[in-house]
């Protein structure tokens, strides 16, 4: 599986961002609220995949709807845009900013698979920003064990610098 990553000028048009280590550094541009990215998905297998993209935030949040259903079946040398295309805005997290922490760091889990995986099983909502005063998150378990006897994952991390900490 190929995933490339595009920043969203703010003349609109879309350049390629360098995606090396499993880590890509999108520009945050207060003066476009921050800007955004797009992401496209490309399945360089001799056979068809299922493919999810699964957002990880700071406050591990799971989420599994940036593609329809959670999961996408692609054929052989077949691509499919995250969101349909549509641009993913970049925020910082009111933490990041509050305590002038350098980045914001968040993870997106691909997962392929020659087999179908009820991914939607994973999302998860989001722990309390360290600012708020809430009561405890929890989580429910399942026994789920899917069928995905050939499969891979990828970690990749979005590393979005804060404008407002100088290194």
């Amino acid at each position: 599986m190929e995933i490339e990553f595009y920043q969203v000028g703010a003349d609109g048009k879309d350049s390629r961002l360098d995606f090396h280590n499993d880590a890509v550094n999108p520009v945050f541009d207060p003066a476009v609220n921050g800007g955004s990215i797009k992401i496209r998905l490309v399945n360089t297998y001799d056979k068809p995949l299922f493919v999810s993209l699964i957002y990880l935030s700071m406050r591990f949040r799971v989420f599994t709807g940036l593609l329809p259903q959670g999961i996408v079946e692609l054929q052989p040398n077949a691509d499919c845009w995250i969101r349909d295309g549509r641009p993913v805005k970049l925020t910082l997290e009111e933490e990041v900013i509050h305590f002038k922490d350098p980045e914001s760091v968040t993870y997106l889990k691909l997962i392929a698979s020659t087999h179908f995986v009820d991914v939607k099983r994973f999302d998860q909502i989001e722990l309390p920003a360290p600012l708020e005063k809430t009561d405890r998150a929890g989580r429910e378990t399942s026994d789920y064990e899917p069928d995905a006897s050939d499969w891979v994952t990828r970690l990749v991390a979005v590393s979005i610098a804060n404008p407002q900490v100088t290194v």
